[in-house]
């Protein structure tokens, strides 16, 4: 949502966009356009015998299928926008409807690597049959839309890379951040013995990567007094596995102020051996002023540096220890902070973002963040 605000706002740009809602669902966004097609999703189990792959599937129902269609042949539009691969079965109707626009191809991850890797990761035969078989099918999608795209956004250069030799362009466009940010902070004696786990959990392979650090750090944890607070969205079964499982943990779940809870934390933890991907957990942890320790590898398109603004592991073992070996440590805690928050200060805004969007669609890159 933040990148489309970023784009509304650009001088002289103007925006419609479409997206899936729920029934129920009351919210519309505020400043452009909103054009909510209130259709449930589509039930998972027969994506299993249909080509898409099952993210795109599940929110390709026919009345969003006959919305769109709709309004692509409503007006003469300059630009489509296709948000994530799971919108990747849209790119069909935009190239017959609509072969003269620039059609932008804004990806959140390079999602072949992404799902051919947790394919790999799986250990149970059958989980990894149905994995490897939406791996092809992300891999047969993602190609498709890269071919079409005239343009393809990258949120880290590592993830660019990987486009260029298929994409006709590629910019990199991180993301922005508009929440919460502290101008100080200091880390002391009165801040709870707790390190904060922030992320949304609705998608297994993140459940996965947090029993993978759970099971490698619960025991340490545990044993130093040191409190594990699972903050953000998480299934109902899940929290009752976590629960039941480990000793270190509180599970907060969904929770109205993300920065009240990060402030009742000593360290941020990032540890995501599956997914890739830029983590917008960490903007929460550095402008709320909480230090980051990231299993190596986690914290892709963040401009800090290991040992100077965040510590830096090789395991979760070794995660786990060097929170315990830091944890009351408060020098080295707002040393880290403090040089995080430098680093990022000036690195995420918005209006950049919007700009290097329009250049996306005119072909300049006058303009990067």
């Amino acid at each position: 949502m933040g990148l489309l605000r970023a784009l509304a706002a650009q001088p002289g740009v103007e925006v419609l966009a479409m997206g899936l809602a729920e029934p129920e669902s009351k919210s519309t966004p505020p400043s452009f356009p909103w054009h909510a097609v209130r259709a449930p999703h589509r039930k998972s189990f027969p994506s299993l015998m249909h080509p898409l792959p099952h993210m795109a599937y599940v929110v390709s129902p026919a009345a969003y299928r006959d919305e769109l269609r709709r309004l692509l042949t409503a007006e003469e539009w300059d630009a489509v926008f296709v948000d994530h691969l799971r919108m990747g079965w849209a790119i069909r109707l935009v190239r017959r409807l609509r072969p003269q626009a620039a059609i932008v191809y804004a990806s959140q991850n390079h999602e072949t690597s992404v799902r051919r890797s947790v394919a790999r990761a799986e250990h149970n035969w059958a989980k990894r049959v149905v994995r490897e078989l939406e791996a092809r099918k992300v891999a047969w999608l993602e190609r498709r839309l890269v071919d079409a795209a005239t343009t393809v956004t990258a949120i880290t250069e590592s993830d660019a890379a990987l486009y260029r030799p298929q994409a006709r362009r590629v910019v990199e466009v991180s993301p922005g951040y508009s929440g919460d940010s502290l101008a100080t902070r200091a880390i002391s004696t009165s801040t709870p013995r707790r390190v904060a786990l922030l992320g949304n959990l609705l998608w297994t392979v993140k459940q996965d990567n947090l029993r993978l650090f759970l099971d490698a750090a619960d025991g340490a944890l545990t044993d130093a007094g040191i409190q594990a607070a699972v903050i953000g969205p998480v299934p109902p079964a899940f929290r009752t596995e976590l629960e039941r499982r480990y000793r270190s943990i509180v599970v907060t779940g969904r929770v109205d102020s993300v920065a009240a809870e990060l402030a009742q934390a000593r360290l941020g933890v990032i540890s995501q051996p599956q997914g890739g991907g830029f983590k917008l957990r960490a903007l929460d942890y550095v402008f709320n002023r909480v230090p980051i320790v990231t299993l190596a590898g986690s914290a892709d398109g963040l401009p800090l540096v290991p040992g100077t603004s965040m510590l830096e592991c090789p395991s979760e073992a070794t995660v786990a220890e060097a929170i315990v070996a830091t944890i009351d440590d408060f020098d080295t805690l707002n040393r880290l902070q403090e040089a995080a928050f430098t680093a990022c200060h000036d690195a995420y805004n918005w209006d950049a973002r919007g700009a290097a969007l329009v250049g996306a669609v005119t072909g300049s890159d006058a303009v990067r963040p």
